[in-house]
């Protein structure tokens, strides 16, 4: 989908799941004697702080409320992320992030186009699955053999009887329609992936997505911020011809092979989220401590954990365009970019910058170990007069993208 970046909490157990599925990448890179691990910097844990906002205090009025969906007011935050409640005349769900939530927005949009669709008579014979007669479930792993989505985030599922949940690739046609809308075509959302199919078999979709695109696509999320040629790249290809195609490419920026192959047949990523991290690399490729920073995402113990690797990339390349960058250092506090004019920028993730008092205490340790630098912190947060007063009290300035 158009982002970025893109997130949620995981559970334990989808931890797990994730962690397990990297096993075979972790033991190659033990043993095959062929790739380097990137430096193990152990980041120093934060406690869990948690605070509540009014959602119209964070949000877009676009986003806050919509023609199929209601942003609960009171939003809880933990650890910087936002815990995003959602009502939808097909249920009720959270979603951890504003990349995340916008995301789950768009694809609500597809699936409310999915059924009106299917309440059109004139459906030229194509069986039409009604969207709002399905049950819906939460903290289902995904049927089709990823958990992609987190459990935590009670995300819309269905349970259709007779329906056999396989793992689906999806035509060409679906991939297609999934761009064109702004959905991921291997979303791990079966009530999502169920909408695409519906959409994918009309034959008047050309002239259906004419008339609904301004309806259907309102949110700005990067996800799937991805060229129109590339967006054909990966919507015809087949999967194989996808992963050695990834495979290449990161051979080509420096990646040494068994990375390469376990990043690209192994990570329980889409392949839209591959690609936007390799694009992400692509870019950064001449800078030292850049792919150090990408391998770091077959470290991670869950899908947050990797797509924070994405948003880390891509607020260096942020930074890169405006102040040439000397090198990346991975640092117990995170990824400390540092600039060919001296300058270090401090990347720091997260929805909401509170202020509170492991954040002071992060930018007192930050100044402390650059006593006369001059410093940065690049963070897609929006940041509270605490957090700001802590920043001017260390004299770090924001990045202003």
């Amino acid at each position: 989908m158009k982002l970025a970046l893109l997130c949620g909490i995981l559970s334990l157990g989808c931890s797990q799941l994730f962690a397990s599925q990297l096993s075979a990448g972790a033991q190659l890179l033990a043993g095959g004697g062929v790739a380097e691990a990137p430096p193990q910097v152990k980041r120093e844990a934060r406690p869990v702080e948690s605070l509540t906002l009014r959602a119209s205090e964070i949000l877009p009025q676009h986003v806050l409320s919509g023609p199929n969906h209601e942003v609960i007011e009171f939003v809880p935050v933990e650890l910087d992320h936002c815990h995003f409640t959602v009502r939808t005349e097909w249920g009720q769900f959270t979603a951890i992030g504003k990349p995340m939530l916008e995301l789950r927005l768009r694809e609500i949009a597809a699936i409310d186009l999915s059924k009106s669709s299917s309440d059109n008579p004139a459906t030229n014979g194509v069986p039409v699955v009604p969207v709002s007669s399905v049950r819906l479930k939460s903290g289902l792993s995904n049927p089709r053999g990823r958990l992609l989505l987190p459990q935590k985030s009670a995300d819309l599922s269905i349970d259709l009887p007779g329906t056999t949940a396989t793992s689906h690739w999806g035509s060409p046609e679906l991939r297609r329609v999934a761009f064109e809308i702004g959905c991921d075509p291997e979303t791990s959302q079966p009530l999502v992936y169920d909408a695409l199919e519906t959409l994918s078999k009309r034959e008047d979709i050309a002239d259906l997505l004419t008339g609904s695109r301004r309806g259907v696509s309102p949110f700005p999320t990067a996800l799937l911020s991805i060229p129109a040629d590339q967006q054909e790249m990966l919507a015809g290809r087949k999967l194989d011809e996808l992963q050695t195609h990834f495979e290449q490419t990161l051979a080509e920026t420096g990646v040494d092979p068994e990375t390469s192959r376990t990043f690209s047949r192994q990570l329980p990523l889409t392949s839209c989220q591959k690609w936007l991290l390799i694009r992400e690399l692509q870019a950064l490729k001449q800078i030292p401590g850049s792919v150090d920073l990408f391998k770091r995402v077959l470290q991670a113990p869950d899908e947050l954990a990797a797509l924070e690797i994405l948003q880390e990339l891509r607020q260096a390349n942020n930074l890169q365009a405006r102040q040439p960058l000397k090198e990346l250092q991975l640092t117990k506090r995170g990824t400390e970019l540092h600039t060919q004019r001296g300058e270090i920028a401090l990347v720091r993730l997260g929805d909401y910058l509170t202020g509170n008092p492991p954040f002071q205490q992060e930018m007192d340790q930050f100044r402390a170990a650059h006593p006369k630098d001059s410093l940065l912190i690049i963070t897609p947060a929006q940041i509270s007069p605490p957090a700001l007063k802590v920043l001017q009290n260390n004299k770090i300035k924001v990045f202003a993208k």
